[in-house]
């Protein structure tokens, strides 16, 4: 509770009772000197207390937290006296109190299409991507629109486990409709989406399935979006095929734990406005991503070019209505900026009090419009403090990721707008490493010289390096303000550009927010 913003009320013998208070240790709360949460109205039967109150989101009182869009972490305990003492009935919740209400459907009116899942944890691997394949039902109609998800946790192994899902959108010719057919869930138990097993999946996901439907993670809940936007969905004849992704999350790498999951879909036959799609703008994870051990704060940026949203965005623009704001355990803050015109717009989205174990899909309050031109960076704020190693970009929830996933519309080819910091003139030299054999991807490359560091690994390395305060400072502004290697990449592959790097806009005024006005 150390540093929370308190309340203790209820109602005795001689009415409510009720004081603003602010936690400063391990100890009762004490009473603010200002009372600025007002009690405004309270009332008590033989079963429940029920306590109405409220306050200025930002009362400029040092004893009082402001509420701001940033996820909020709400923590509660109650006793079975009007006693003030230690309670062991609490508990907590973060929420995100600015969110606009999710639309109200009754589901029933929407068919469901639900994508089961059969798990079996990986044994002795406390981290696996997994892929199966699925078709959409058949249906008559040419097409139909998808309007909702919602993840399938029913059981406790799901909601340890499911770190993340992403619904892949596969587009497949008829031509290889027999392959897909081969992969399908009912006859193949699925295979590593990234790593070649022998499977075939991540070839499968490479060559077909790059853009997404759905990106959830975990904390998430249902997603239902705007009533005038829908994901196509094909039918009659032309068989939409999709990759299930599933990241199993098993940090004490437990044998022998089966349960099932999925996902269920919901489609409309009343085709929507507009047509919806899925855009990932951040770091392009890699192991030149690192976080130096017992750092904080350290930033992590990916940027979405000017070059690469000028040559692949519609006309006009896209509009984007919903972000999810992505990073893994070292992640304590994550923000969306926006460029125009050498000007910094306001930010997109934004969390100071990013929670791992609470992703949600967030509808923005309106739409932004992002236009031909503009640029676009992710910006995670990260912390190491108390690990002796070095945090690397990768898939594992021990590694970091920097991302932000954008539901926009009108759907476009483009599906990936994103860099990675990819200096090898500085940073191998760093730690005294020559070459390696592989400088791009997402794995751990050995080391080919000099020959008293051939053969080991490069997190072997790094991890035995020296990180003093003077290079983690240089380290993080090299990273930080160097120019990264360009990723805009399209259901036809990637698009290269002559000047293929890109950094923050040269000269650009950045934004700040209007300051709160304390009366």
């Amino acid at each position: 509770m150390f540093g929370a913003d308190v309340i203790i009320g209820g109602v005795n013998s001689n009415g409510p009772y009720f004081t603003d208070r602010w936690a400063t240790a391990k100890r009762e709360p004490k009473i603010d000197d200002h009372q600025d949460w007002e009690l405004i109205s309270a009332s008590e039967n033989n079963t429940h207390t029920i306590l109405n109150f409220g306050r200025p989101f930002d009362t400029c009182d040092p004893e009082d937290l402001p509420i701001t869009s940033a996820t909020t972490k709400v923590i509660w305990s109650m006793g079975m006296t009007d006693v003030i003492q230690y309670h062991a009935k609490r508990g907590s919740r973060s929420v995100n109190m600015f969110d606009p209400a999710p639309p109200k459907y009754d589901v029933s009116e929407f068919d469901t299409w639900e994508l089961n899942v059969n798990t079996s944890l990986p044994n002795g691997q406390d981290t696996v991507y997994w892929c199966t394949c699925h078709r959409s039902p058949d249906f008559p109609e040419y097409k139909k629109h998808i309007v909702g998800f919602e993840v399938m946790l029913d059981n406790e192994e799901a909601l340890a486990h499911n770190h993340h899902m992403i619904l892949h959108n596969c587009l497949v010719k008829k031509e290889n409709y027999d392959l897909f057919e081969s992969y399908l869930v009912e006859n193949n138990p699925g295979g590593l989406c990234y790593t070649n097993d022998g499977s075939g999946m991540s070839d499968l996901v490479a060559q077909y399935c790059q853009s997404y439907f759905y990106v959830w993670a975990k904390g998430g809940g249902p997603l239902f979006i705007p009533d005038n936007v829908g994901f196509p969905l094909y039918g009659n004849n032309t068989r939409q095929y999709c990759i299930h992704e599933m990241h199993y999350d098993n940090p004490k790498k437990l044998s022998n734990v089966q349960y099932e999951t999925g996902l269920r879909v919901y489609t409309t036959d009343d085709l929507r406005e507009h047509e919806a799609g899925v855009l990932s703008v951040g770091n392009y994870y890699s192991y030149t991503m690192m976080i130096p051990p017992n750092t904080d704060p350290f930033v992590v940026n990916g940027h979405c070019s000017s070059q690469c949203t000028n040559s692949q965005f519609p006309e006009l623009r896209i509009n984007v209505f919903n972000v999810l704001l992505h990073s893994h355990l070292c992640g304590r803050k994550i923000k969306l900026r926006h460029y125009r015109n050498g000007t910094e717009l306001p930010w997109i989205s934004t969390d100071d009090h990013y929670d791992f174990n609470y992703q949600q899909n967030r509808a923005l309050l309106e739409n932004r419009q992002i236009l031909p031109g503009d640029g676009m960076t992710t910006e995670c704020t990260d912390s190491t403090t108390g690990l002796n190693n070095t945090t690397f970009g990768g898939l594992s929830t021990k590694d970091e990721m920097c991302d932000a996933y954008l539901m926009y519309f009108p759907r476009m080819e483009l599906h990936t707008c994103s860099s990675a910091f990819q200096d090898f003139p500085y940073l191998l030299p760093l730690f005294g490493i020559e070459a390696v054999d592989s400088y791009f991807g997402v794995t751990d490359p050995t080391i080919l010289s000099p020959a008293s560091l051939a053969g080991k690994k490069f997190s072997e390395v790094v991890n035995a390096f020296n990180w003093t305060p003077e290079i983690k400072a240089e380290f993080q502004n090299k990273t930080l303000f160097s120019y990264q290697r360009i990723f805009c990449a399209g259901n036809d592959g990637f698009v290269n550009f002559q000047d293929n790097s890109v950094n923050y806009p040269e000269d650009y005024v950045p934004y700040e927010p209007p300051p709160f006005n304390c009366t």
